[in-house]
């Protein structure tokens, strides 16, 4: 008999920071987590880690202290609905497309210096409406700065004659998605107005987190995860909650297919399934996933149904070993949230106040059953890294909402997470020392020695339906005997 290490990392937006110094401290002892765990699985934020942590091609994407660099160093970028990213976002994308547009035309283009012409006027007006000075623009100068940008953005329609062939001003046109320059610009203002508090758009533009998560996981696809990973989400257009596990998309040999199903339909890219597993609503837009089949569908975030992906992890480890081996499950947690909500505060709540904190409230409660349950696995030992949200003396105050990102709340989740990590010390020495003396037991070999071992065996989930199906069958011949047995009664 031997023992299944799992890794589970919870959702948690921001708070991801907590469980990261104890990570580190334990990759620092034992080298990469995936040497150590036959399963890693991730919800949300925690699927970023998860994932980083995983190997691709023989070596981890990411280390832990890397991975703690991206929240401390870009986790304001992700969770940033400023107008001056706004505006940011806007000139990056109208200049890409300006710039795109001058290689492909270059040699019909009469004046070459378009491109700089326009930048350089753009340049201007992002310096008038975002000094580079930390000053505070007043209302008039702003009006008078989105003036001066819109006859900016509009500089090359205004000098087109000169520049242009009609022709070319079409095509330039077609380039941009048929919006004039200063239409774009408008349609960012209008766009970043409406995601104020998330009640009518989502909070956050998802372009700032899509960067940050190609960047990680370039073109790599699901199939290219050497390790055991299982990241979550919820497809809301079929209603299904989904696991993506990378041994069903690379066609490994203990892989069970639904009917009719392939590897390429359980494959994907890994940047497009992590976007879906942080898409948590009212926050970030759904994330289409194209899977290597060829089928799209609209995904959301993974923590809407299993923002601990403890249990689940379980339950896929022991649909391939059976109950002939023992379980490790360790449970990277990103804190418990304690703010009560009083009768009298609620009692006149309606859909708009339910909406902004049910995502809040459907976390937790998904936390705490998968807490309890897991305290009551057979064959399981479950070691959770958690810590409590309230305010600990000395250290500065923590905000515990997912998105609260501002540098001060950035370094107080850091501060809380070395306060997790001394309040698991003792628990974390067991593991490295563990770790160290017990190399991570081969895979095959478990696996063999449970096919050995369970006579009933079955690797096909037809055969368990089919076998399931007999047995209610039996069950339901033997009550009808039964009741053909009993006398009749006549009045």
């Amino acid at each position: 008999m031997g023992t299944i290490r799992i890794a589970a990392f919870h959702g948690g937006g921001i708070r991801g920071i907590l469980n990261l110094p104890s990570v580190i401290e334990l990759e620092n002892a034992v080298g990469p987590l995936s040497e150590h765990f036959h399963f890693i699985a991730g919800t949300s934020t925690g699927a970023l880690q998860a994932t980083g942590l995983s190997q691709v091609n023989g070596s981890p994407l990411l280390s832990a202290e890397q991975i703690l660099d991206i929240y401390m160093n870009r986790g304001g970028d992700v969770f940033d609905n400023s107008l001056k990213t706004a505006f940011k976002l806007a000139f990056n994308k109208i200049l890409d497309q300006t710039a795109d547009f001058s290689k492909t035309h270059s040699g019909k283009i009469l004046n070459l210096g378009l491109h700089k012409r326009i930048k350089s006027a753009v340049e201007e007006s992002v310096d008038l409406v975002i000094p580079h000075q930390k000053t505070k623009v007043d209302n008039l100068k702003r009006n008078a700065a989105k003036k001066t940008i819109g006859k900016a953005l509009d500089y090359a329609f205004t000098h087109s004659e000169a520049i242009f062939s009609p022709a070319l001003r079409d095509e330039f046109e077609k380039a941009t998605d048929g919006e004039t320059l200063s239409s774009s610009a408008l349609e960012i203002v209008t766009d970043r107005v409406m995601r104020v508090g998330g009640l009518f758009r989502p909070k956050y533009n998802p372009d700032p987190l899509e960067q940050l998560v190609t960047e990680v996981t370039g073109e790599h696809k699901l199939s290219d995860v050497d390790s055991n990973l299982i990241l979550t989400t919820y497809d809301i257009e079929k209603r299904k909650a989904c696991q993506f596990k990378s041994w069903r998309a690379r066609n490994a040999d203990y892989a069970v297919f639904d009917p009719g199903l392939t590897p390429e339909d359980y494959d994907a890219y890994l940047k497009d399934i992590l976007m879906g597993s942080t898409a948590a609503p009212t926050y970030f837009p759904p994330h289409l996933i194209t899977n290597m089949a060829g089928e799209t569908s609209p995904h959301i975030d993974g923590g809407m149904w299993a923002n601990n992906p403890s249990a689940i992890a379980l339950a896929s480890a022991r649909s391939i070993f059976g109950d002939h081996h023992n379980f490790l499950v360790v449970s990277f947690g990103t804190g418990e949230t304690k703010h009560p909500y009083s009768h009298e505060e609620t009692r006149h709540w309606g859909k708009l106040k339910w909406g902004a904190h049910a995502v809040e409230i459907f976390r937790d409660g998904q936390m705490q059953a998968v807490d309890r349950q897991m305290k009551y696995e057979n064959n399981a030992a479950y070691l959770q890294f958690q810590t409590n949200m309230d305010q600990r003396d000395g250290d500065p105050r923590v905000d515990d909402v997912l998105d609260a990102a501002s540098p001060a709340n950035r370094q107080a989740l850091l501060i809380r997470g070395e306060r997790m990590k001394e309040e698991h010390q003792h628990k974390l020495d067991t593991m490295k020392y563990y770790m160290n003396q017990a190399p991570l037991q081969n895979f095959d070999e478990l696996l063999a020695e449970s096919k050995e071992k369970n006579e009933n065996y079955r690797p096909e989930k037809d055969d368990v339906i089919d076998y399931m199906r007999e047995l209610a069958a039996k069950q339901t011949e033997k009550a009808e005997v039964k009741k053909t047995d009993q006398p009749e009664i006549t009045p």
